[in-house]
């Protein structure tokens, strides 16, 4: 027990308050790890202001969150803005706008003083599949600091043609530009990707369609990672990524595909991960959830939305679809 007191005073003494003192989420708002950013390669926690001189160093900041998180998303903000108040000015891809969009976004970007709400508006005018409201501060940092926004995401369309007939249902086009006519992940990482479906879907992932899944996930990390490379290529001065954490893990996702294009590129990846109860040292809680070797450069722990297991949700949601047996085809 002695051991751990310096761990935890590092701890104490690197811990974050938001600038309004008020964090979102409800639950272990007073848990010790809140606010700590961990260091993963030195297992140390840092300031903020050490990690925002290191990310404004770094010429692609991947910010992976879990997205129904408020807290997530406003720390994704913070950074855009620190980033720019240190005379970066680079590019702000966001996974929830797809390249479908790009057409709008651009109209939307064109008139004078645009504002979040006249963005989300266009990108997503039905404002179905992602809560918008917790990306309107991160679309707002980059607006105040007139940094370009990008749409990150794979193309729905292109998404339903993998699912319906594999890599091969891509346009040539689109596979060129993504080189994944063949597969980039060894064994070993494509087991782990596989995992993440399983985990993600409860157990019920089907697995007939699993090694499709797998190539669907890999299509969507290169076209995040292509994203960024092209506006780079553009002109920007760097690009951040607002991701889900999967997208931004080191060993199986984006940062793999960047290097395919910009081998020379800096890169660090940041997860906002929420805190566990009970859990207080940072290596055991990381270890936890992502095994020995976790997969990013800085983990920003935070409080968490909820407590409740989102399988016992997913296993009733099935139970209704298939009249009370959860494993019914």
């Amino acid at each position: 027990m002695r051991a751990a007191l310096p761990l935890l005073a590092l701890v104490a003494g690197c811990t974050v308050v938001l600038h309004d003192d008020a964090w979102r989420s409800p639950i272990a708002r007073d848990h010790p790890l809140v606010g700590v950013i961990w260091d993963v390669a030195t297992r140390r926690p840092i300031p903020r202001a050490a990690l925002m001189r290191r990310l404004a160093g770094t010429d692609i900041v991947l910010l992976g969150d879990k997205h129904d998180n408020a807290d997530h998303h406003r720390l994704q903000a913070e950074i855009v803005a620190a980033l720019a108040a240190r005379g970066r000015r680079p590019a702000v891809a966001l996974e929830p706008i797809a390249v479908d969009r790009s057409t709008a976004l651009a109209a939307a970007l064109a008139g004078p003083a645009p504002a979040s709400e006249r963005v989300i508006a266009a990108v997503a005018p039905d404002r179905r599949g992602w809560d918008w409201a917790l990306y309107a501060p991160i679309v707002d940092a980059a607006l105040r600091a007139r940094l370009p926004l990008v749409a990150a995401d794979l193309d729905p369309a292109d998404l339903r043609a993998m699912r319906a007939g594999g890599v091969g249902a891509l346009a040539p086009a689109t596979r060129a530009r993504l080189g994944v006519d063949h597969p980039l992940l060894g064994p070993d990482a494509r087991a782990v990707v596989a995992a993440e479906i399983r985990r993600d879907h409860c157990g019920h992932a089907p697995e007939s369609m699993l090694e499709r899944m797998v190539d669907m996930q890999q299509a969507r990390d290169a076209q995040l990672a292509r994203a960024l490379v092209d506006a780079i290529a553009a002109g920007a001065d760097g690009a951040i990524l607002i991701a889900g954490v999967g997208h931004v893990r080191r060993d199986v996702a984006v940062p793999l595909h960047v290097a395919r294009w910009s081998p020379h590129a800096g890169i660090a990846s940041v997860a906002f991960v929420e805190v566990t109860p009970g859990r207080s040292d940072p290596d055991a809680s990381l270890r936890d959830e992502f095994g020995t070797r976790v997969p990013f450069d800085y983990v920003w722990f935070t409080p968490r939305v909820d407590v409740e297991d989102p399988c016992a949700a997913f296993r009733q949601q099935l139970e209704r679809l298939h009249g009370g047996h959860p494993t019914a085809p």
